[in-house]
Parts: C-alpha cells; structure tokens; sequence
C-alpha cells in the first residue's frame, strides 16, 4: 500500500491551486489540487488509515484483498557460482545506453536479490565498468546487504536512491569502446573483498538516467529503464536462455570461465517463475490489487479512511482551500450509486461535508471502473459546507475524528481501488517551502535576469500561505523571508530589458524590400530579436535605438552600435525566415550608415553569415566601403544589378535549416594609430533593404521612394540627372545627397560569396 503525507511539494504544483469552477467542458485533463496527502492502491491489501467503516451497532462490511489472475513474475536463479568467482555475474553491455545519455546527470538503479541459504548474508555492489579503466558504483561502492528474502537494492536508509558515483578513471561516455553493468558479491559488509559465492536469484533490475536539468535533490521515484529484459520475462518460456547468450548486443549474459574439465560454464542461469494468487484481472484498476467489499449491513458500511491526523498536520484552510478525493470504484454487477462522506468531530455547521460530484449527490458506476470526485468537465470536486459553494469551505481542522467513508443508495457489493485524499499542504511544510525557496535566491545586488523564475516561485509560495494559521514564530519567520523577497523583486524589476524573442511577420508584398517595414527601425525596438547582438560573433556590442529625426537617415528612429571592443561587434540583421521563404537565388541589399563622432573614420565589411553550410559555416563579404561622419549608401543600386553575392560561384542555394543573418563589421582602417580617431567607432544604421532579382526590377519604382520628376538642366549637367552613380546622383532613386537623410530604393546582394558588383562607394581609403 503506497500511503504518505507531504513534507514537499514543488512550487508549480502550489502554484496550480484548484477553483470549484474554471474548467471546461472541453478540458478533459483532471485539475489537480497542491497536494496527495494520503493513497492507497491496495497492491497488499488494506493498511491504517484505511479500514472498514462500522455502525453505531459496531456492524460493518467485508472487506476482501483481492489480485490479478495468472500473473506470471520471472526471475533469474544463479547457481554452480565457484568460490573465488565474484566476476560471474550475470551482466549486460551498457555502452549504447551511457552513449545516449551522456554524463551531464546521475544514474540510478534498483534491483530485487534474494539468497539460496536462508544463513547466510551477501553485500552487493551494483556496477558499471568501462574502458580507460573507468569504474562506476553507487554510492562509491556501498554494499547492500541481502538474505534469503527479496531485498531491494540501490536505496539510502531515507528511501531515496544511492546514484552512481566514479571510482576509478574518467567518466567520458562518447569515449566508451565497452561498458558492461553487473553486481559484485562480498561476504563482508566492508573491507575485506572475499568475493560471495553461493547461489542468488535477481528480478526487477532498473537501470535509469536523470539529467542535470532535471535532476531533484533525493530520487525517490523509479525512472524509465535503459536496461533491457530488466524482470528477465522476454524470455520466461525458455529456462536456459542466458546460459547460451555471449558478450554481444544488449542482452544479458553471464560472465563466466568454462570448467577446465568438463568445458561447461562454472555459473549457470536459470529463468525461474512465480505465479501471484489468482482472480479474474477485471477486478483490478490498476497494478495487482484491490478491494471487494461485501456483506455491508448499511449503505455507510465500507471502506473508509482516518484523517484526524492529517487533517490537523495541514492546519487551519484559508480561502479557496478545500479537500479532494479520487477513488476508482466498480459494481460487482448490474450498477451502484456511490457517495463519498467527508465527517467529522466538529459543529453542526462544519461536521457533515460532502462532495457533489452530479445533481443527487451520487454517481452510478457499472461494471467498468469509473472515478468517483470529479465533474463532468474533468475537475476535482471540493468538500464543502453542507455541499453548498456559498456557505464556505468545509474545514475538519482541530477534529478530534475525521474520516472520509463510501455510502452507497444500496448495500450491493464493489470493487475499490486507487484511493486519494488530495487538499491542502500542511502549514509547517508550507513555511519551510517558501524560507527555503528566498535562502536559495541570491543577494540583491547579484540579481540576474536568470532569476525571475526563482522569484515568481518564492512569491508563489508565499500567496499560498494561509498567514492567519500560522504561529507567532512562524509569522516573524515569514515576515523575514518576505522583506529579502521583495529585495529581490526590486532587484530584478531595476534591471535594464531583456531582448524579446521577436518574430517578425514578413508579408513580401514589396519586392524591393522583403524585410519590410523592419529595416527601416520605425516599426519596433531595438531589443527586438531580429536585430540582434546574438548573431554576432567574438563579444556583444551596446544597441541603442535612436529616436530623433534630425539624426536618423529616414524617419524618426536609427540604430546606434557602441561599445565596440572588436570589428565583430557589429550590426546584425537576422535573414533566416526570409531566405528559407524564398528560396534559393540572386540576393542584394542596400543600406545607410554613418560613424557617430565627427572625424571618425570606419571601413565596413558587409558580410553574410550563413550557419548551415558546414563546418565551418559559411561567412560571405562584400567589398569594404568607408563610411565617415556624414550618411553613406552602401549596397546595390537598382539600375546597377550586375553583382551580387555568390555562394561557390553560383546563385544561392536553398536552406532549410540553421540561420542567417547580414552583419556590418567596421574598424578604422588604421587602426594601430590614432591618426583616424576610434579604433572600432559607435556608428549609425538606418534604412536596411534586401530583396531578390526579379522580373522588371531595373524598372521597378520603389513604393517607399518614388522616382522623382525629371528636371531640366543645361547640356552637360548632369548632376541632377542621375548621369552617374556617384552619391551625388539622383536619378532611379539613386540619393541626390547622402546627407538630406532621404530614404533610398537601394539594396546590396546577400547571401553567397564575394563578387558584389555595382556598389556605390563615396570614398575609398587606400
């Protein structure tokens, strides 16, 4: 019978408090309360706190442990073990298995072993042995003693599970060429290593991994098995399968010289089997047990369960506390109407709560299991005063008898099982929960964004107490707690934003700027993910979204990047989703920038940074233009379209993975003297383009800046006819002066490798 009171519960589960209502009919999950505080699946009949419930008259039902029929159990029986022979094990090779899960997390195991003589005790040592001479044990070799009776291995004295520890080499599993587990056998519980050499059988061997990340402070729970044929059933029909098996695959295998004499193995094998008492399997809900209550002289004669003691460990409800019950029930035949009874010791007014699970206040249960303490939309259902909502909680605290009972509209026989009381942590454990969760935050001033989930817990915890029922000690205990939280909080609220985890929604209705309106800096914040820092490589700089028209090229808003300690420290414009919308092709961007401080002067390398193409990933540069403190174009003209990136001479190819993005590193160009001011400048960016060749495109009229009218001119002028590409011209969008800070239909090629053709560069420096 599995039955305990909580000392801990973690905080998403405090958090998920339970409402009498809030769930739809649609949400077909159960809503569970903070906490099981009692539980029972009758695996070994029926144990305090549960019992039959009597009359006034001391009548009471028949209450019979039931199981499953027929169910086989095997389990390997080792005999012929020679004296001296304590690596004669059965084992299993478990170097796929430490492959897969790496060594970022513990190991545990558990085994059932029991002893041929029933005066003798062994000590096992479960164990893992690999090559570079790595040798692992739990508990860096703990012995677990074993008699003639199942004992299970593996476990502290606390119930938790010992995880293997490294005794010898180096714990490297990608490394691995072999890795066997197996048990070691001694006849002393430490010290001497005089090896165990009598028969023993073993069963039930689970071998499991929890990694770092989700890792708990004690293991008390049995995780998913890496072993293979852990009960040794694969193979239950077949007596002598592992006496055949060798040291390959991921079978068992027993480790063992031949008898020089005879050539048979020193250890044999044998699959041995159990069969558990026997009834129909229909009576059981889950597991191998259950209950059969029969012969009841009234409709209140059950089972029951005593919850004096538990009710009065939690203390004192607050409001929007309630208890909970689910129980699995089954008629014997035909159906039953069954009710759950919550009484207790208390005032008319709180003595008598029950639960409402349907109009009538009971539920029909046929011949298949049906939970009883839900509604219909899959909600646990409170005890409440009276089972009236508006008359408050029903709250046993301080009964001097409480207990829930099964009432029925008849006195028929059923089956019962999985059995839960839910409600309400205990008081003490609530407080120890919530001092624990602010000790383990950091001080204030060494508060991290990494923090907030932290916090929000500890505040979690805290709502969750129910002040009024607590001490006079246990309030200045809180109280204290509460003043470092709130330090906390303060802390984290102070510290400057955090990047979103923006995903833009390109539409690509502008074919002269896929990227729009993002480009541009109008549209949202620099702590926006797509333009980010994070694509960068070798340090991050400071971004800063400018928003003053007289600065910006275009609009109201640029980027500014600084605190540069290295030309990687760049502009980054992330392309990813972009790119793999698009397909593969012909690629050009165009751009606006400018150094910050007057007199500095800065060489820009557009380069496009490709992750998915290998190792290393592709990085891509366009020719390097110099930009100084007044806005300079650097990209591709629309009526100069002859270049464009290329990837390994070829248009760009089509992605589906990995990311992309378009950075801008810069340094002075002289940058081993001070002769050109900074040797990484804080520069401006503004009015990012980037699209792909299309048909009509040397005419295409951009819609963020039309051509403008032709003027006249005298023969020989064309200085306002876009006769050339200088950045003086102003012909096909092409600017009329880089500096009015008008925005331009200019773009440069992205993606691929080198060959940028057409790029308009003011100067040059040599």
């Amino acid at each position: 019978m599995k039955r305990f009171l909580s000392v801990a519960l973690s905080a998403a589960l405090l958090c998920g408090g339970l409402a009498v209502t809030g769930v739809s009919a649609e949400d077909t999950a159960k809503v569970r309360p903070t906490v099981t505080l009692v539980e029972s699946g009758f695996e070994n009949g029926m144990d305090a706190p549960f019992s039959a419930n009597e009359s006034d008259a001391g009548k009471k039902a028949t209450i019979t442990p039931v199981s499953i029929a027929d169910s086989v159990n095997a389990y390997l029986h080792l005999t012929d073990r020679e004296a001296n022979k304590s690596s004669a094990p059965v084992m299993q090779n478990v170097k796929e298995q430490l492959k897969a899960n790496g060594a970022a997390g513990k190991y545990y195991i558990s085994a059932r072993i029991k002893l041929d003589n029933p005066d003798e005790t062994a000590y096992f040592v479960p164990f893992i042995q690999g090559s570079g001479g790595m040798q692992l044990q739990t508990g860096g070799g703990t012995r677990f003693a074993v008699t003639d009776e199942w004992t299970t291995i593996g476990k502290k004295r606390d119930g938790s599970y010992m995880d293997f520890s490294l005794v010898n080499g180096a714990f490297d599993p990608a490394a691995l060429t072999w890795a066997k587990f197996y048990f070691l056998a001694f006849t002393t519980e430490s010290g001497a290593q005089t090896p165990y050499d009598g028969g023993y059988s073993i069963d039930d061997v689970t071998l499991w991994f929890v990694p770092n990340d989700g890792a708990p402070a004690s293991v008390t729970e049995i995780g998913t098995n890496i072993l293979k044929d852990g009960d040794f059933n694969a193979k239950v029909e077949d007596a002598n399968y592992y006496n055949t098996q060798k040291a390959e695959g991921d079978a068992w295998y027993v480790a063992t010289s031949n008898d020089a004499a005879t050539g048979e193995p020193l250890v044999a094998a044998t699959v041995e089997k159990e069969t558990l008492s026997a009834v129909d399997t229909t009576i059981v809900h889950n597991g191998t047990g259950a209950l059969h209550i029969t012969n009841r002289p009234g409709v209140q004669q059950s089972i029951a369960v005593d919850l004096k003691d538990v009710v009065n460990s939690v203390g004192k409800l607050s409001k929007d506390e309630h208890y909970y019950i689910s129980v699995w029930v089954r008629a014997e035949t035909g159906t039953i109407k069954v009710q759950p009874i919550f009484g207790c010791s208390l005032s008319a007014t709180m003595g008598n709560g029950y639960i409402l699970p349907r109009s009538g206040g009971y539920v029909e249960v046929g011949e298949e299991w049906t939970e009883v303490g839900i509604d219909v939309p899959g909600e646990y259902l409170p005890f409440l005063i009276n089972g009236s909502a508006d008359a408050g909680n029903f709250d046993p605290f301080g009964a001097t008898w409480a207990s829930i009972r099964l009432a029925t509209e008849d006195t028929a026989n059923f089956y019962v099982d999985d059995f839960k009381v839910m409600g309400p942590r205990p008081v003490a454990d609530a407080v120890a929960a919530f001092v624990k969760a602010v000790e383990d935050l950091p001080a204030a001033d060494a508060i991290t964004r990494g923090d907030e989930v932290a916090i929000t817990a500890a505040e979690s915890l805290y709502e969750g107490l129910n002040l009024d029922s607590l001490s006079a000690e246990q309030k200045a205990t809180v109280a204290a707690a509460k003043t470092k939280l709130d330090a906390a909080r303060a802390a984290f609220d102070a510290l400057p934003p955090e990047k979103n985890a923006f995903v833009p929604e390109f539409k690509y209705e502008n074919k002269a700027n896929l990227i729009a309106p993002y480009g541009d800096l109008e549209s949202f914040t620099a702590n926006d993910y797509i333009w980010s820092e994070a694509d960068v490589e070798g340090g991050h700089p400071k971004y800063t979204l400018i928003t003053d028209k007289n600065i910006a090229h275009g609009g109201n808003n640029c980027l500014l990047i600084s605190d540069r300690t290295s030309k990687y420290n760049a502009a980054a414009f992330t392309l990813t989703e972009v790119i793999k919308s698009q397909g593969g092709g012909k690629y050009y961007f165009s751009a606006w920038l400018r150094t910050k401080n007057p007199g500095d002067v800065m060489t820009v390398t557009p380069q496009l940074y490709i992750s998915a193409l290998g190792d290393p990933a592709g990085v891509y540069e366009a020719e390097p233009v110099e930009i100084t403190n007044e806005w300079t174009f650097v990209g591709v003209a629309y009526d100069d379209l002859d270049g464009y990136l290329q990837y390994q001479g070829n248009e760009i190819p089509e992605y589906t993975q990995g990311y992309i993005s378009l950075r801008f590193r810069g340094q002075n160009e002289l940058w081993e003297s001070d002769a050109d001011g900074a040797a990484f400048p804080d520069y401006y960016i503004d009015d990012l383009k980037f699209w792909k060749a299309f048909d009509g495109q040397e005419d295409y009229e951009d819609p963020d800046n039309p051509k403008p009218a032709p003027t006249p001119s005298e023969p020989g002028d064309n200085s306002s006819t876009g006769g050339d590409n200088s950045s003086t011209s102003g012909d096909n969008g092409n600017p009329s002066n880089p500096t009015t800070g008008h925005s331009l239909p200019l773009a440069l090629p992205v993606l691929g490798v080198l060959a940028l053709g057409g790029v308009l560069l003011t100067r040059k420096r040599k």
